[in-house]
Order: C-alpha cells, then structure tokens, then sequence
C-alpha cells in the first residue's frame, strides 16, 4: 500500500521544505528579508546536492525508492545551515518537523493509505 521507502519521502518536497525556510518569521521588512535570505540559501542547496546526487549517479531526491534522509536531507541541511552561518543542529530525529508544513490535504491522503494498511503477518 505504501509507495515510498520511508516516512521522509512523503515530506520531502520542494515546497515543503522552502515553507520550512521561511518559517516562524515577522512580516514586516526585517522579517521578510530574512524570509527571502533563507529561501534563497534552501533553493541554492537544494540545486547543489541535487546536482551532486547527480554526479554521483544516485537517484533523483524526489525518487519514491531513494534513501531520502541519509542520501538527500542530512547533507541538504548541513549545506543549508552552513549558507546561513549556522551549525546544523537539525539532525534526522527532528525531520518529522517537515510533516507540519506539508499541506493538509497530502497529510490527509497520507492518512487514508494508511488507514487500509494491513500488517504482513
């Protein structure tokens, strides 16, 4: 019933993770520099490990089957927090922070595999 490898592949999407960018930012002027400075520094890492990935003949990031949090978000966000000047102290056990910017309705699809999911005894 499930079609991807792990959990983190249904989180792991370009939107999702330019949300998780802009994140818990004000709107005023400040705020939205900074919004743009941190989706700038995700767009720009995402291009660089993709493009890596690539070079490396692995698989594409949005693959169903790749190994999408060593392969993809542990170096993802070590180069995302390095553009930013910050040490990555979002490590995989924090991932499932991804699921709260992932649309409600996906979550809902997601919820409804699920849910008819049977165990392989």
């Amino acid at each position: 019933m499930w079609k991807k490898r792990e959990l983190e592949n249904y989180v792991c999407t370009e939107e999702v993770l330019l949300s998780y960018a802009r994140r818990d930012l004000p709107g005023d002027l400040f705020g939205q520099a900074e919004a743009a400075r941190r989706e700038m520094a995700m767009r720009d890492s995402i291009r660089e490990v993709t493009q890596a990935l690539k070079t490396l003949g692995k698989k594409d990031p949005w693959s169903s089957d790749m190994k999408v949090t060593d392969d993809f978000l542990d170096p993802l966000f070590q180069k995302y927090f390095e553009k930013l000047g910050f040490d990555n102290l979002f490590l995989k056990n924090d991932y499932y922070v991804l699921a709260s910017f992932v649309p409600i309705e996906k979550l809902n699809l997601i919820l409804n595999v699920s849910r008819q999911a049977k165990p392989l005894d």
